[in-house]
């Protein structure tokens, strides 16, 4: 496997939460996959070959990929388009990038990591090529990695939904996130252009979120503008970590901006994009409240 994707990806999971889970037992792999590990937090069952192509599964950190290697593939760093079939269900498209030869997919911890537990067999169509993979055992593939990698599997780890904000128009507090221990305490604001995340650090200072299930930015540092409001436009700094980009606010006076604003405006390398945010100073309270019950 290409030593860039996975690294790509050790960034994306660093930066979204601090992984400090307990120890659990040793993995028992199923026979049809080779478990490996990377690092402490990365490890990888590789499975079935058609021919054209292998399948691996991996767990980095809390989250699930599905690579595919294959010496057709681009040594360069590429995005391409990929649509998967579990067994004969309806095609779920996504985007799959890489580099030396391996594309990789993301699979979260819900769609579509559960489609892999639940099937018998995947079809994935990526740059003219049709594989056909079993998926014999790839519960206990994904079990195997996760705890390899020192990670709760999918059971240990259900996602609680999202709690309505009494007030907060269309803000929901996020309790618990995939694979992450204890409360998250998070707001989300879904939205068809880009789903809005805030977050508390430690210090309780906020972080900006930004992202969709369909984007792919790539990676690395990159300036943008926020306005507040249809107000002048202020200068922040981002990390763009493949389909979201972080942004800490670090300025409390700004927190407080925010606080009373019912529309951002912001100016990415991607786009403008125009988010009504009413409530999210209730969201803010209601944030602060959590963390400080936990």
């Amino acid at each position: 496997m290409g030593t860039g994707t996975i690294a790509s990806v050790g960034v994306f999971t660093l930066a979204v939460a601090a992984l400090a889970m307990p120890a659990m037992s040793a993995p028992v792999p199923p026979p049809e996959w080779a478990i490996e590990k990377i690092d402490g937090m990365t490890c990888v069952a590789g499975g079935p070959n058609d021919g054209q192509a292998q399948l691996t599964l991996a767990a980095i950190g809390p989250q699930f990929l599905m690579l595919i290697s294959s010496p057709d593939f681009p040594q360069a760093s590429s995005t391409q388009p990929a649509t998967l079939v579990f067994d004969d269900h309806s095609p779920v498209y996504s985007p799959a990038s890489g580099d030396h030869g391996v594309l990789q997919i993301r699979l979260g911890r819900g769609e579509p990591a559960q489609d892999v537990i639940r099937s018998s067999r995947v079809t994935i169509t990526l740059r003219g090529h049709v594989l056909h993979f079993p998926l014999v055992h790839s519960s206990a593939a994904l079990d195997a990695v996760a705890r390899c990698a020192g990670q709760p599997t999918l059971a240990e780890a259900a996602q609680k939904p999202d709690l309505p904000i009494p007030g907060a128009g269309g803000w929901a507090l996020q309790m618990t996130l995939p694979g992450i221990p204890g409360r998250a305490c998070h707001a989300r604001l879904a939205g068809n252009q880009m789903d809005t995340i805030l977050a508390l650090n430690n210090e309780g200072k906020l972080i900006l979120i930004g992202g969709h299930s369909d984007w792919s930015i790539g990676t690395g540092e990159r300036p943008f503008e926020l306005s507040i409001d249809g107000g002048p436009r202020i200068a922040m700094k981002a990390s763009l970590l493949d389909n979201i980009f972080l942004s800490p606010v670090l300025d409390d006076k700004l927190t407080e901006r925010l606080s009373h604003a019912k529309r951002l405006d912001w100016y990415l390398p991607t786009g403008e994009l125009h988010i009504d945010v009413t409530g999210i100073g209730i969201t803010l309270e209601a944030m602060r409240r959590c963390k400080a019950s936990t």
